[in-house]
């Protein structure tokens, strides 16, 4: 019924540590969308209290803590959706359209876009159903709290009683703008008095976790690691994947933990392109297990890249021996090529080239290899379906991308926003590599060469050592 954002594994280890409080009051600040509240209702002795500063939590903290609450349109809003007025009769019909906007609202202001446009209309077309149903979810709620405070989290815990618990999940570093963005555009559809706040940063995040460290029983779950006087109270470290954003967590009670994922990977037994090896004249790919490509891109890839999920991963050998890999993703799409490129196109997730070795510019090898007419074959047996085009993203501090310069056209550059984004929420907001000043989306065609005429050209134009790499 609402969506959350609190990893599975940190909700568990909240849950544990706040079980055996021996307190009436637990106090949550930043409650977002509940999460953590949703969690103490299993133990049926705790009287809760939130806090949070947009208008979907407004909704959901006042339906919470049985307030009536109104939804009313902005001038935007009475343009744009005038129709939901139909479904604002109730309480429960109010919370439900709010809830469900949260999510049509992102589809909107975004255009012409064919992709938006046609899952707003998709939306609109399910409202009533989808509406009935979360109505429907609403009436079978078990939570409930004993107030809601729409307002800053810092006056929020200096009025909470020193007797009490308080819990707290803050957005992470520099995310807080990105969060509130998240419902800016539900914001603009409904009338909404925003209070005073301040977006955290790492000074004011301490401030607050001093307040909140005055309580009886404490817990603080954030994205910094903190020195004295919380490093003595540090419980719990929690990573969800290989490259997200570690989850630091401290308290005044309970044991200590330590959660990290579990890659599958496999012991590979694949010769190497090695130093001293020169490149021969046999190129051949070879399909990869999802195992193998998990070990190698964790072997090989710039750490700071987000893993995706691969559709089709393949291997680069030259003359037996490994020199690279590359892989396919085939989900669905919100850009739209057509404009751009022949299609049907095929999206290039990874590609990386093996290291060390003696060849700065071995990666433009695997480039080849991804765009020769054999890997097209491939391509289309992923797609069922002809393959006119490849087409992949770069992050740059230069507007272009050096490693696809040659092979690969520009489709569009844009200031990189990445970090702001919603799939973005488990990135250190500090990564380099997504901190980088350009977005370039690029797309060549496919089959225009075999894999034995790609070597030749690879060889005349990108074999000598240049002293800077390319795999960028």
């Amino acid at each position: 019924m609402f969506y959350g954002s609190i990893p599975a594994e940190v909700q568990a280890i909240i849950a544990d540590i706040v079980k055996d409080w021996d307190c009436r009051d637990v106090y949550v600040g930043c409650s977002g969308n509940f999460t953590i509240e949703r969690l103490m209702v299993q133990f049926k002795r705790f009287v809760l209290h939130s806090n949070d500063v947009t208008f979907y939590s407004d909704c959901l903290g006042k339906y919470l803590a049985g307030e009536d609450f109104e939804v009313r349109l902005t001038d935007e809003g009475e343009k744009k959706i005038s129709w939901v007025k139909n479904y604002l009769k109730t309480p429960e019909d109010r919370l439900a359209t709010v809830m469900l906007l949260s999510t049509i609202s992102q589809y909107t202001n975004r255009g012409d876009n064919p992709y938006y446009l046609k899952m707003y209309n998709a939306y609109v077309k399910q409202f009533p159903v989808l509406h009935a149903q979360t109505v429907e979810g609403l009436a079978k709620n078990e939570l409930h709290i004993a107030d809601y405070f729409n307002g800053d989290a810092l006056q929020f815990a200096k009025s909470v009683p020193q007797n009490a618990g308080f819990v707290t999940y803050p957005p992470f570093k520099n995310a807080g703008t990105a969060y509130i963005k998240d419902f800016s555009r539900l914001s603009n559809l409904f009338r909404f008095e925003e209070p005073e706040y301040t977006i955290f940063n790492e000074n004011s995040l301490v401030d607050y976790f001093k307040i909140v460290s005055e309580k009886k029983y404490w817990l603080i779950c954030t994205d910094i690691k903190l020195s004295e006087p919380f490093d003595q109270y540090f419980k719990a470290a929690s990573k969800t994947t290989n490259r997200a954003v570690n989850i630091y967590m401290y308290a005044n009670t309970g044991k200590t933990y330590y959660i990290a994922p579990r890659q599958k990977t496999e012991d590979l037994k694949i010769p190497r392109l090695m130093p001293g090896d020169v490149v021969g004249d046999k190129l051949e790919i070879k399909i990869l297990s999802a195992d193998a490509f998990q070990t190698l891109r964790s072997e090989y890839m710039n750490i700071n890249i987000r893993p995706g999920k691969a559709t089709l991963a393949v291997g680069v050998f030259v003359d037996d021996r490994l020199c690279g890999v590359y892989a396919f993703a085939t989900p669905p799409s919100k850009a739209q090529w057509d404009n751009y490129v022949d299609t049907p196109y095929i999206y290039l997730l990874s590609d990386f080239p093996v290291e060390p070795v003696d060849y700065d510019r071995l990666a433009k090898l695997v480039l080849y290899a991804a765009l020769s007419k054999e890997s097209k074959v491939l391509a289309e047996q992923v797609l069922r379906r002809r393959v006119k085009t490849l087409v992949t993203t770069a992050y740059s501090k230069n507007p272009v991308s050096m490693k696809y310069r040659g092979l690969f056209k520009v489709l569009n550059r844009k200031e990189n926003t990445a970090l702001q984004e919603s799939w973005a929420k488990d990135i250190d907001p500090s990564n380099a590599y997504y901190a980088q000043k350009y977005q370039i989306n690029y797309g060549a065609k496919m089959g225009e060469w075999t894999l034995e005429e790609g070597l030749q050209i690879w060889k005349k134009k990108h074999s000598q050592n240049t002293g800077k790499k390319e795999n960028a």
